[in-house]
């Protein structure tokens, strides 16, 4: 009897098949494989799958891992810390088999990195809970999700989660980067990271601070670093291009323009807030303020400028229709202009694109205040809103106008009269009171009539543009419309169009009535396979309700 049971104790701990066996042929402690005195035993199991119970309303069973018997296995038992998966319940006490916080200051307690957390997992006690946390402080998180958000390490999101001390792109550790790198910024990708700044050759940014005292332009050690800026945006811009640099952090205020064109390389121009600094960087010039060509590429993202002369050209992009594509793309900024109704003739757009590829998204252009734009308001803007030119020659131009508010400008806002391009594409704008001056100009959209490829023109507000024949819009068969508000009084009657009367706040935005929400309010759903802005022209989600709201504004709704 003591053989058998030190026999079937053995055979209970070995592994793999043998574990299933129960020899009964012993002769003193020696084990005698007989065919005819084996039996499967069996309550043996070797992992978690053999105790399953199909179609069972039983507990459910797992495999011990030293009895190796099923055993019932409730919410909370473990075996092992990987089988304890809460930040506040982390470790397994072994004598009870539960899953317990982990031990604060106990270096033996390794329990918090099988949670699963990353970065630095440690064990601290918060509000008096002993729990494991990813991160106190941003130096804690890996260069991939470098933002302490509360104790969860996170992506960046906006410029200024980049300041102070951090771990940027390729694990570097940098202080005041001030550079989120977007999604599509660099080939390596690393979207979501801070940029590498400071001298050497992967360093990614020039800083421009005006403001700074000590900013100097002619130091070749200033620029590299926030806490050493230069002093304007043509010594940034130069020492960008000269250093294959990405990124130009500007802040500050009244810049003058790059005066030199932007013919090759790709830069971005970045104006946002920072910690320290509550508004975007401003910049004023006569005469162009960007010009872009060739092959250059071109962002400029969060940046409050003035066209200080009438009727003049602000931002210009213009490529080789054959064989040189530059590109656009304005973010994020406000354009404003200097011309009012009293200068006459006026109509040369704020920015005029030719053979470009070009993303124009949640931008003012022209004015902001609903006050500034309607009669007899005397507020200046621009000669016009955007004009495209496209030969047509070159498969890699397109447009991209989205989310923006096209306001207050003194003639047309989109004028697609000279484009042969087939990829237009206009939609989420608020387009309203252009056209402030009386001519034979719809202040709305001119559409390119006759094309194979119509200008797609969809989910837009047109409201109160000056017009011609009654309507806001010229040669509208040119444009595919759909889902476009353009007033009840419009004589318009292409297929696609909404005779609505939105009303406005102060600042063009949708108000909750009655009004809104039969013309624009929760009126869109996203088609399968297309892709919608997350984000209105506020930077608020969209949608909030069930659905889109047409034009730039989401209405922020309590769901």
């Amino acid at each position: 009897m003591y053989s058998y049971s030190r026999c079937r104790a053995w055979l209970r701990s070995a592994s793999g098949r043998v574990g299933w066996l129960l020899f009964c042929g012993l002769v003193g402690f020696t084990v005698s494989f007989t065919a005819s005195c084996i039996v499967v035993d069996p309550l043996y199991c070797s992992s978690n799958a053999e105790c399953v119970q199909e179609g069972s309303d039983s507990p459910m069973q797992v495999c011990h891992p030293s009895k190796h018997t099923c055993v019932p296995f409730p919410i909370g038992t473990c075996f092992f810390d990987s089988d304890c998966t809460s930040p506040t319940a982390s470790r397994c006490d072994t004598t009870v088999n539960k899953c317990v916080a982990c031990r604060v200051g106990d270096l033996s307690d390794k329990s918090c990195e099988s949670i699963g957390l990353g970065g630095k997992t440690q064990c601290i006690e918060v509000s008096g809970v002993a729990q494991c946390i990813e991160c106190q402080t941003n130096q804690d998180c890996p260069s991939e999700r470098p933002i302490c958000d509360r104790t969860s390490c996170r992506a960046c999101r906006e410029h200024n989660d980049c300041e102070g001390t951090l771990n940027c792109e390729g694990g570097v550790t940098c202080t005041d980067s001030m550079v989120c790198i977007r999604e599509g910024d660099l080939p390596e990708g690393r979207a979501g990271s801070c940029a590498w700044n400071g001298p050497g050759s992967t360093g990614r940014v020039v800083y421009a601070h005006n403001a700074n005292a000590g900013c100097s332009d002619t130091d070749p050690a200033f620029g590299f670093r926030f806490s050493e800026p230069v002093c304007n945006l043509t010594r940034a811009f130069t020492l960008a291009r000269d250093t294959g640099r990405r990124y130009i952090r500007v802040l500050g205020a009244n810049y003058d323009p790059v005066n030199a064109p932007i013919s090759y390389g790709n830069f971005s121009f970045i104006g946002a807030p920072g910690k320290s600094y509550p508004t975007m960087a401003t910049m004023k010039g006569r005469g162009l303020l960007f010009d872009v060509r060739d092959t250059g590429r071109l962002t400029i993202e969060q940046l409050d400028m003035t066209e200080q002369n009438v009727d003049t050209i602000a931002l210009m992009c213009t490529g080789n229709g054959i064989d040189k594509v530059a590109g656009l793309w304005f973010w994020r900024s406000i354009l404003r202009g200097s011309t009012t109704p009293a200068f006459l003739g006026a109509q040369k757009p704020a920015i005029s694109l030719n053979d470009c590829s070009t993303r124009i998204e949640q931008n003012i252009i022209g004015v902001s205040q609903l006050s500034e734009a309607v009669t007899p308001s005397m507020a200046p803007a621009h000669g016009g809103g955007i004009s495209i030119s496209d030969k047509g020659q070159n498969t890699k131009t397109g447009y991209n106008i989205e989310n923006n508010l096209i306001a207050g400008n003194i003639s047309t806002a989109v004028d697609l009269l000279s484009s042969l391009s087939p990829r237009v594409l206009i939609r989420f704008n608020t387009i309203a009171y252009n056209g402030r001056q009386p001519s034979a100009r719809v202040g709305g959209i001119q559409c390119r009539p006759l094309l194979m490829s119509k200008s797609i023109v969809n989910n837009n507000i047109f409201f109160g543009n000056s017009t011609v024949a009654a309507s806001q819009i010229s040669y509208a068969d040119g444009c595919a419309f759909a889902d476009t508000v353009v007033g009840s009084a419009d004589s318009c009657a292409e297929q696609g169009l909404r005779k609505n009367n939105p009303e406005f706040d102060a600042n063009f935005a949708l108000s909750d009535s009655a009004a809104n929400r039969a013309c624009c309010i929760d009126q869109v759903t996203q088609p399968v396979g297309e892709i919608y802005p997350q984000l209105d022209l506020k930077y608020l989600t969209r949608p909030s309700g069930k659905s889109y709201d047409i034009g730039a504004y989401e209405l922020q709704q309590i769901k």
